[in-house]
Protein backbone atom coordinates (compact mmCIF):
# COMPACT_ATOMS: atom_id res chain seq x y z
CA UNK A 1 0.00 0.00 0.00
CA UNK A 2 1.37 3.70 -1.00
CA UNK A 3 0.83 6.69 1.22
CA UNK A 4 -0.10 9.91 -0.65
CA UNK A 5 2.40 12.42 -0.15
CA UNK A 6 0.64 15.36 1.81
CA UNK A 7 0.61 18.55 0.77
CA UNK A 8 0.03 20.83 3.97
CA UNK A 9 2.63 20.87 6.26
CA UNK A 10 2.42 18.86 9.42
CA UNK A 11 1.35 20.24 12.09
CA UNK A 12 2.98 17.59 14.72
CA UNK A 13 6.46 16.83 15.26
CA UNK A 14 7.42 13.43 13.30
CA UNK A 15 9.89 12.06 16.16
CA UNK A 16 10.94 12.39 19.64
CA UNK A 17 12.93 14.90 21.01
CA UNK A 18 14.70 14.78 24.27
CA UNK A 19 14.95 11.79 26.84
CA UNK A 20 11.61 10.68 28.32
CA UNK A 21 12.96 8.41 30.91
CA UNK A 22 16.17 6.54 31.99
CA UNK A 23 16.24 2.82 32.14
CA UNK A 24 17.97 1.49 34.83
CA UNK A 25 18.87 -1.67 35.79
CA UNK A 26 18.71 -2.74 40.00
CA UNK A 27 18.66 -5.78 42.19
CA UNK A 28 16.21 -4.27 44.81
CA UNK A 29 13.08 -2.17 43.78
CA UNK A 30 12.63 -0.73 47.40
CA UNK A 31 15.93 0.07 48.23
CA UNK A 32 16.28 1.95 44.85
CA UNK A 33 12.92 3.73 45.01
CA UNK A 34 13.75 4.98 48.32
CA UNK A 35 17.35 6.12 47.21
CA UNK A 36 15.97 8.02 44.36
CA UNK A 37 12.98 9.16 46.29
CA UNK A 38 15.98 11.67 47.93
CA UNK A 39 15.96 13.42 44.79
CA UNK A 40 12.71 14.31 44.22
CA UNK A 41 11.63 11.15 42.47
CA UNK A 42 8.05 9.21 43.70
CA UNK A 43 6.49 6.30 42.66
CA UNK A 44 4.29 6.16 39.86
CA UNK A 45 3.82 2.96 37.30
CA UNK A 46 4.15 -0.49 38.56
CA UNK A 47 4.19 -3.56 36.21
CA UNK A 48 5.43 -7.03 35.69
CA UNK A 49 6.40 -8.32 32.03
CA UNK A 50 6.50 -12.40 31.87
CA UNK A 51 9.38 -13.60 29.96
CA UNK A 52 8.70 -14.46 26.22
CA UNK A 53 6.90 -10.87 26.19
CA UNK A 54 9.95 -9.27 28.21
CA UNK A 55 11.98 -10.75 25.71
CA UNK A 56 10.43 -9.75 22.55
CA UNK A 57 9.92 -6.09 24.01
CA UNK A 58 13.77 -5.62 25.56
CA UNK A 59 15.53 -8.72 23.50
CA UNK A 60 16.43 -10.03 27.40
CA UNK A 61 15.75 -13.52 27.84
CA UNK A 62 14.07 -12.99 31.46
CA UNK A 63 10.71 -11.75 33.33
CA UNK A 64 10.77 -7.70 34.53
CA UNK A 65 9.62 -6.11 37.65
CA UNK A 66 9.58 -2.32 36.18
CA UNK A 67 8.81 1.07 38.66
CA UNK A 68 8.28 3.98 36.90
CA UNK A 69 9.37 7.51 38.72
CA UNK A 70 7.79 10.73 38.36
CA UNK A 71 8.87 13.95 39.53
CA UNK A 72 7.11 16.55 40.36
CA UNK A 73 5.20 17.20 37.14
CA UNK A 74 7.70 16.79 34.74
CA UNK A 75 6.68 14.81 31.30
CA UNK A 76 10.46 13.84 30.12
CA UNK A 77 13.56 13.11 32.69
CA UNK A 78 11.66 10.28 34.18
CA UNK A 79 13.40 7.03 35.90
CA UNK A 80 12.76 3.07 35.03
CA UNK A 81 13.74 1.01 37.59
CA UNK A 82 13.97 -2.21 35.95
CA UNK A 83 14.65 -5.55 38.36
CA UNK A 84 15.63 -8.43 35.89
CA UNK A 85 14.36 -12.15 37.37
CA UNK A 86 17.88 -13.21 35.46
CA UNK A 87 20.24 -10.38 34.99
CA UNK A 88 22.72 -10.52 31.69
CA UNK A 89 25.72 -9.24 33.28
CA UNK A 90 26.47 -7.22 36.68
CA UNK A 91 26.11 -4.17 34.84
CA UNK A 92 29.24 -1.78 34.77
CA UNK A 93 30.04 -1.13 38.45
CA UNK A 94 32.16 1.15 39.31
CA UNK A 95 34.28 0.60 36.20
CA UNK A 96 35.50 3.96 34.79
CA UNK A 97 33.38 6.59 32.87
CA UNK A 98 35.50 5.85 30.19
CA UNK A 99 34.42 2.24 29.02
CA UNK A 100 32.36 1.18 26.17
CA UNK A 101 28.76 1.43 26.65
CA UNK A 102 29.34 3.65 30.13
CA UNK A 103 26.29 6.21 30.32
CA UNK A 104 25.44 7.99 33.29
CA UNK A 105 22.32 10.87 34.02
CA UNK A 106 22.84 14.38 35.21
CA UNK A 107 20.83 16.34 37.45
CA UNK A 108 20.65 19.97 38.19
CA UNK A 109 21.03 20.77 42.39
CA UNK A 110 20.37 23.57 44.37
CA UNK A 111 23.46 22.64 46.78
CA UNK A 112 25.74 20.02 45.26
CA UNK A 113 28.08 20.24 48.24
CA UNK A 114 25.38 18.77 50.60
CA UNK A 115 25.60 15.71 48.36
CA UNK A 116 29.04 15.98 48.57
CA UNK A 117 28.99 16.35 52.58
CA UNK A 118 26.87 12.74 52.26
CA UNK A 119 30.13 11.30 49.41
CA UNK A 120 32.12 11.67 52.01
CA UNK A 121 30.23 10.71 54.65
CA UNK A 122 29.54 7.21 53.04
CA UNK A 123 33.61 6.94 51.88
CA UNK A 124 34.02 7.15 55.57
CA UNK A 125 31.82 4.27 56.07
CA UNK A 126 33.58 2.30 53.91
CA UNK A 127 30.53 2.56 51.04
CA UNK A 128 31.88 1.29 47.17
CA UNK A 129 31.57 5.09 46.27
CA UNK A 130 33.84 7.02 43.63
CA UNK A 131 33.53 10.90 42.71
CA UNK A 132 35.07 13.79 41.87
CA UNK A 133 34.60 16.66 43.89
CA UNK A 134 32.48 19.91 42.44
CA UNK A 135 34.81 21.21 39.52
CA UNK A 136 33.83 25.07 38.09
CA UNK A 137 32.94 25.10 34.51
CA UNK A 138 31.61 28.19 32.34
CA UNK A 139 29.05 26.21 30.17
CA UNK A 140 27.76 29.17 28.13
CA UNK A 141 29.65 32.35 27.06
CA UNK A 142 29.26 35.52 29.09
CA UNK A 143 29.96 38.80 28.19
CA UNK A 144 33.05 38.61 29.67
CA UNK A 145 35.20 37.92 32.93
CA UNK A 146 34.13 39.57 35.90
CA UNK A 147 36.22 40.93 38.89
CA UNK A 148 36.60 38.88 41.67
CA UNK A 149 34.96 39.78 44.81
CA UNK A 150 32.92 42.26 42.63
CA UNK A 151 31.28 40.66 39.91
CA UNK A 152 29.15 37.85 39.71
CA UNK A 153 30.92 34.77 38.78
CA UNK A 154 28.87 33.06 36.15
CA UNK A 155 29.11 29.12 35.96
CA UNK A 156 27.96 25.55 37.56
CA UNK A 157 29.90 23.30 39.82
CA UNK A 158 29.30 19.59 38.44
CA UNK A 159 30.96 16.40 40.27
CA UNK A 160 30.59 13.04 39.19
CA UNK A 161 29.10 10.41 41.51
CA UNK A 162 29.60 6.22 40.60
CA UNK A 163 27.70 3.52 42.60
CA UNK A 164 27.38 0.43 42.05
CA UNK A 165 23.69 1.05 40.54
CA UNK A 166 23.87 4.21 39.79
CA UNK A 167 26.07 7.13 37.98
CA UNK A 168 25.07 10.70 38.12
CA UNK A 169 26.73 14.09 36.97
CA UNK A 170 24.95 16.74 39.32
CA UNK A 171 25.64 20.49 38.78
CA UNK A 172 24.42 23.60 40.52
CA UNK A 173 24.24 27.15 38.35
CA UNK A 174 25.58 30.15 39.98
CA UNK A 175 23.91 33.25 38.79
CA UNK A 176 22.22 32.25 35.85
CA UNK A 177 19.01 30.69 35.18
CA UNK A 178 18.12 28.41 32.01
CA UNK A 179 13.86 27.94 32.19
CA UNK A 180 12.63 24.85 31.39
CA UNK A 181 16.08 23.05 31.77
CA UNK A 182 15.56 21.90 35.60
CA UNK A 183 12.99 22.20 38.13
CA UNK A 184 14.11 21.97 41.06
CA UNK A 185 12.24 19.99 43.93
CA UNK A 186 12.88 22.31 46.75
CA UNK A 187 10.91 19.72 49.34
CA UNK A 188 13.23 17.30 48.49
CA UNK A 189 16.40 15.51 50.37
CA UNK A 190 18.56 16.75 48.14
CA UNK A 191 17.03 19.47 46.48
CA UNK A 192 17.14 18.63 43.16
CA UNK A 193 15.77 18.23 39.37
CA UNK A 194 14.42 15.25 36.91
CA UNK A 195 17.41 14.29 34.80
CA UNK A 196 18.02 17.14 32.34
CA UNK A 197 20.49 15.05 29.95
CA UNK A 198 22.29 12.04 29.51
CA UNK A 199 25.36 11.14 28.10
CA UNK A 200 26.80 7.74 26.68
CA UNK A 201 30.14 6.24 25.90
CA UNK A 202 29.80 4.30 22.27
CA UNK A 203 33.44 4.03 21.64
CA UNK A 204 36.20 3.30 24.14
Amino acid sequence: MTVPCQSKPQTQPTSVAGVYEVGIGVQDLTSMTQYWQQFGYRIGQQGRLPQEVAKKLYGVDSALHATRLYHQDADHGLIRLMAWEKPVNQGLGMASMKVKGNRWAATLTADVLNILNHVEEGLAAGWPIRHIDPQWAVIYKTAGKGRPFTDPAIGVREMMLLQPLTRQILFERFNYTLPHYGDINERAFFKTSQITHVGMVGVA
